[in-house]
């Protein structure tokens, strides 16, 4: 017998709430294979269908990888590897030195998401962890490029996205529940404001803009 009960647990009164949705993968593709969230991320129907749910206008895939996404309007596909069929091929801590600031109103930032699935998966190629790395550089020069009112849609094992700019707010949070392995969690984060700096001017990878 299920318990029903409209009372807002107290812990959920802490700090900021924001919608959130729980995404267990499973179930099986077409051809009976089992469906797994694996190193080509969009290749998981699950992660797929949340992340093409929110295309609109303009979009840049970052970091695009093998996997297309389904979308009747323009994407531009950018990959540092050059085999990979991609639009360009710039280094994605440097893409708003090559692209139209405040171009696309949804901006798709999928890396690997750490150094062993770098080596494994992406010939070593990874932006770089850590409060020096290369993935807050990265994340500044998506913003740039980010339009107003636009989205950028951030994939890894935590849910920082874009909280350093203050130019940015969060829309919403998606975790995808693996079985016996980390979960994999989806920001949505939305540009609010015409001029991006870093809260406080003291956060990695931020240069007060």
């Amino acid at each position: 017998m299920r318990i029903e009960t409209d009372a807002v647990p107290s812990g959920l009164r802490h700090g900021q709430q924001v919608p959130f949705a729980l995404h267990k993968i499973g179930r099986r593709h077409p051809d009976g294979t089992p469906i797994s969230l694996g190193p080509w991320t969009f290749e998981c129907p699950q992660v797929r269908e949340v992340v093409e749910s929110y295309l609109e206008g303009n979009v840049l895939n970052a970091c695009a990888g093998k996997t297309k996404l389904r979308y009747s309007g323009e994407v531009h596909r950018n990959d540092i590897d050059e085999s990979r069929d991609a639009d360009t091929h710039h280094d994605v801590t440097e893409l708003d030195e090559h692209l139209t600031t405040g171009y696309f109103d949804v901006v798709v930032f999928d890396p690997p998401f750490d150094a062993d699935q770098a080596d494994e998966h992406y010939d070593g190629n990874t932006v770089g962890r850590g409060p020096s790395g290369g993935i807050w550089k990265a994340r500044d020069a998506l913003a740039q490029l980010t339009a107003p009112g636009g989205r950028v849609l951030s994939v890894g094992w935590n849910s920082v996205g874009l909280q350093h700019l203050d130019a940015f707010e969060r829309e919403a949070v998606h975790l995808f529940q693996r079985v016996q392995k980390p979960d994999v969690i989806l920001t949505v984060d939305r540009r609010v404001q015409m001029t991006i700096r870093v809260k406080g001017r003291s956060q990695p990878g931020g240069d007060g803009r």
